[in-house]
């Protein structure tokens, strides 16, 4: 089964809908099919690599629509490089000022933004979806591990993704045809049958990581 399968109901997104509109634009039907870089180019954004690992990663507005400087220091791993690039990429979309101006309540606020558009972008809501439940813990379970491995992403990153994801998605599962049969308790065994219990939810629960030392229901 797909995580989809358990899907109660949605509130609307903007940052889904900013990544709609961006596939729009480009014309393609997920941006997983487009590089970062090219992507960042397609929108006028330059991209300026730094031989450092310590600096600051930054995205400075020119000020005319969404074009920019980007400028990005260098990641330990093609995971780190993918989630700053599309983070900064998200700051340049979205806000077409300098942070240089704003206080620290704006500016947490603007590293949020980014974070869910940069999320939505890298691991877009539809695909997730599309991913199947591990089905050797049980149907219900999906693993924020598996989620980094198949997006290409860093554990962390995949696990606050769904963290997120939850706040738009609930998921359950209608059982209108399962039973739980349990054995009715009586000290004479000769009255103890399958007693049928209607199931009407399950629990979609999200691991971090197959050692099942943290989890989350959703």
């Amino acid at each position: 089964m797909v995580l989809g399968d358990f899907l109660i109901s949605k509130n609307k997104d903007r940052y889904e809908s900013y990544v709609n509109e961006i596939c729009n634009k480009l014309n393609i039907k997920s941006l997983l099919e487009i590089d970062l870089y090219d992507l960042c180019d397609k929108f006028g954004m330059k991209v300026n690599l730094e031989l450092v690992s310590d600096g600051l990663n930054t995205a400075v507005s020119s000020g005319k629509g969404r074009r920019g400087i980007i400028t990005l220091c260098i990641a330990e791993n093609e995971q780190i490089e993918r989630i700053n690039l599309a983070h900064e990429f998200s700051h340049l979309y979205l806000h077409n000022h300098s942070q240089l101006n704003i206080d620290s309540v704006e500016i947490n606020k603007n590293e949020l933004e980014a974070f869910k558009l940069a999320s939505n972008i890298l691991i877009p809501s539809n695909e997730l979806l599309k991913l199947s439940v591990d089905p050797e813990l049980n149907t219900t379970y999906i693993i924020a591990e598996d989620v980094a491995k198949h997006f290409n992403v860093t554990l962390e990153f995949a696990y606050q993704r769904l963290l997120y994801f939850q706040d738009n998605y609930k998921f359950g599962r209608h059982e209108e045809d399962a039973y739980l049969y349990t054995m009715t308790k009586s000290f004479d065994m000769s009255y103890s049958k399958p007693r049928p219990i209607k199931i009407k939810y399950m629990d979609l629960v999200i691991l971090k990581n197959s050692n099942l030392n943290k989890k989350i229901h959703l």
